[in-house]
């Protein structure tokens, strides 16, 4: 029996600048955001991954159907951000989980943090988690104007010029927009692969950790699988090995014949 895989290459996300949202990369990289001064954020990565169903929307990539049919993904990391010529790191795509936006000296603390994502939850922003404190920006999240959280499959998605930060990094679950820091990094999956925690395709129910994906009654399980985060020592495309991997995703697929 033959099956058709359908590979979503993600892409970098776009660079900062101070007068636009930054988009982006492509398959579900979040956009950055600008105050419109000095302080502006880029979009985060784009996920990689390999579904069973591809695409019937006009998207290119987020189809319900299509995004509850990935098998294995490999998270994008969170846009930098930019705050008076100086550049602020976005965390690292996961592993099982994304790695928070990383802290720094202008807005330090958790007040100001948007968290990785998880097998289970996108990255939440920080008007979210910490109200009181965003007062200035918490209207426009209940109102639906600010899209600062993950969701499944993809990043943060801001649709007003107010809050600035470093998009959140596409992923199984997306991450989001950090304050003043860059954005927080998605989380990765592999079908079968311990800590995991596959979905029902029907449903986008959870069934636990360490599950399969079964679609259209096939069950798809990877054995042997091995786990990068960004922040780890990995093989590079170009040879060799690097430490997490920066600009376009990458995939490759060595076919071993049945023994």
């Amino acid at each position: 029996m033959s099956h058709i895989l359908y590979l979503y290459v993600g892409g970098k996300g776009k660079n900062s600048n101070t007068t636009l949202p930054n988009a982006g990369g492509w398959n579900g990289g979040g956009y950055g955001n600008t105050n419109g001064k000095s302080n502006a954020g880029a979009g985060g990565g784009g996920a990689t991954d390999i579904r069973i169903n591809q695409h019937t929307e006009n998207d290119g990539w987020s189809g319900i159907t299509s995004l509850r049919s990935r098998i294995i993904v490999a998270a994008g990391g969170g846009g930098c951000n930019y705050i008076n010529g100086n550049a602020i790191n976005g965390g690292y795509g996961g592993g099982l989980i994304g790695e928070d936006s990383p802290n720094n000296n202008l807005y330090p603390g958790d007040v100001n943090k948007a968290s990785g994502a998880t097998q289970t939850q996108g990255g939440i922003n920080p008007v979210t988690r910490n109200p009181n404190s965003h007062s200035t920006y918490y209207s426009q999240v209940s109102s639906g104007n600010l899209i600062l959280s993950g969701t499944f499959g993809y990043a943060n998605i801001p649709g007003y010029d107010a809050y600035w930060g470093g998009g959140g990094g596409g992923g199984w679950y997306g991450g989001a927009i950090g304050h003043g820091r860059g954005g927080s990094g998605g989380s990765s999956f592999i079908s079968g692969h311990t800590g995991c925690n596959a979905i029902n395709p029907s449903t986008g129910a959870h069934l636990g950790a360490s599950t399969t994906m079964t679609i259209n009654n096939v069950n798809y399980r990877f054995t042997n699988t091995v786990m990068k985060a960004g922040n780890e020592v990995m093989p590079s495309p170009s040879g060799g090995t690097e430490t997490g991997h920066r600009g376009n995703g990458y995939c490759k697929i060595t076919w071993h014949p049945a023994l």
